[in-house]
């Protein structure tokens, strides 16, 4: 469907007939915003589809087309169109799908005409923040282009007014909004904290709703004082998301086992967005903000075939996960492994076995192995294949703060975490150097502990 001829190219008046242009337009309405299933339709079956409409937008459904009909089908809406429109009046789901994930990244693409940066950013993060409570998801606006879940994007549509914008269901992670609307943080012209609402709303799985109070109504009927979720937004955005895979506000799981000794065997993040910390024969599962969720758990439990005590693992660009212990390397797709195990030096040149950390680095792009007091770089890219340039190996201390002789590194949004006994170092990738206040006590900081006896 064409998100970019929803609404009507020109106004027309209403008359008692319509044949013709009027006609035409009003089916090709219906049709795009999910009431007819052709653009040529029966009589009758254009008397059920303006029925269904008129039901769904809270209007007496007599099939014909009014005043009040045309008047509405004329303000501007949200191009996504009207799921399940016959069911109940209430909220509405695009599908089953949500977001695996406790934190979602989203970035700014581009900006509307009438409205500042900054603004646009605050009346974004003040809607994020209001799913926030309802989700127990963490939302996080990234300057870093490089990656995010979200992206928010103000594109030409089809002018001021008609369609205002869309965005995709989980776990696609687009919102589009039009750049020529008179964007506003208060009455006058469309309020963008409003329609931030409704299409953070869309990006996390609910559909449209027929009741005219929730935010999740597909038309914009004007400013509206303190807006925020109605109950029938509440109802359907906990419905979707009630299980507890979401919940990221407190600990789970249990650190006893890591406090008692915190020197961990890797570190990696996985293609769910979650951070994974394996240790002997078990694992642990954390939010990017190191806050524990999940664990301990058998490693074989969540992959099959791989042994206890893995030296390095990364997820590469393709979500290919790659385990690496002693001589060996594993590779999962998801849970599920891919092949047999392999020679690490079948599969790069010049690498050692029994390595200390494996991860792709944000500041290159290119994956890093680590091993005793030197480092190795591997092109990463796709389309350049696994190569290693030929000045390598070099020494760590070209990392300006890091040791020698690491236990674990796992690169996330900009800084790179690097593991040694019972302490962890913040490496700045811009900068190239430690933070100030590092190393930190991986006991106290990240799992938690808080027996006098742990750290």
């Amino acid at each position: 469907m064409n998100y970019l001829t929803y609404l009507f190219p020109v106004l027309f008046q209403i008359n008692n007939q319509t044949d013709g242009m009027n006609k035409t337009m009003i089916m090709n309405y219906l049709h795009d915003f999910g009431y007819l299933s052709v653009t040529s339709a029966t009589d009758n079956e254009m008397k059920a589809a303006l029925q269904d409409y008129q039901y769904f937008i809270g209007t007496k459904p007599t099939g014909e087309i009014n005043n009040e009909t045309m008047d509405m089908m004329q303000r501007p809406r949200c191009g996504k169109p009207d799921e399940e429109m016959k069911r109940a009046k209430r909220y509405t789901f695009l599908g089953n799908n949500t977001w695996p994930k406790a934190e979602l990244l989203y970035r700014f693409d581009s900006y509307p005409l009438k409205m500042r940066s900054l603004e646009v950013h605050r009346e974004f993060k003040r809607a994020f923040d209001v799913w926030s409570k309802h989700v127990k998801i963490i939302f996080k606006n990234v300057v870093d282009t490089s990656y995010s879940d979200i992206s928010i994007n103000f594109r030409t549509l089809d002018g001021e007014g008609r369609s205002i914008g869309y965005a995709l269901n989980p776990t696609h992670g687009i919102v589009i909004l039009d750049k020529d609307e008179p964007w506003t943080k208060e009455g006058e012209g469309v309020n963008l904290f409003q329609i931030a609402l409704h299409e953070i709303g869309h990006s996390l799985g609910l559909g449209h709703s027929s009741k005219r109070n929730s935010i999740m109504y597909p038309y914009y009927l004007g400013y509206r004082e303190n807006a925020g979720l109605d109950i029938d937004d509440v109802k359907g955005i906990t419905a979707l998301y009630s299980n507890d895979k979401h919940d990221n506000r407190s600990s789970k799981g249990d650190n006893t086992e890591l406090c008692r000794d915190p020197k961990i065997d890797t570190i990696f993040t996985a293609p769910d967005g979650f951070v994974y910390v394996l240790k002997n024969n078990k694992y642990w599962k954390f939010t990017t903000n190191f806050i524990m969720v999940d664990g301990p758990n058998l490693i074989q439990s969540r992959w099959p075939g791989l042994p206890s005590n893995i030296d390095a693992a990364f997820t590469s660009w393709n979500n290919v996960t790659i385990f690496y212990k002693g001589y060996y390397l594993w590779k999962y797709v998801l849970n599920k492994k891919v092949g047999e195990p392999k020679l690490i030096a079948d599969g790069y040149d010049n690498v050692p076995n029994h390595i200390d950390a494996a991860f792709i680095w944000s500041g290159s792009g290119h994956l890093y192995f680590f091993r005793g007091s030197k480092y190795w770089m591997y092109n990463s890219y796709k389309h350049l294949g696994m190569r290693i340039k030929y000045i390598y190996p070099l020494p760590i201390s070209y990392w300006y703060g890091v040791p020698n002789d690491i236990d674990a590194a796992v690169s996330i949004r900009g800084a790179t975490y690097f593991f040694k006994g019972g302490n962890y170092y913040k490496y700045d990738d811009r900068n190239r150097r430690i933070y100030a206040g590092y190393p930190r006590s991986t006991t106290i900081e990240m799992f938690k502990c808080v027996n006098s006896n742990y750290g």
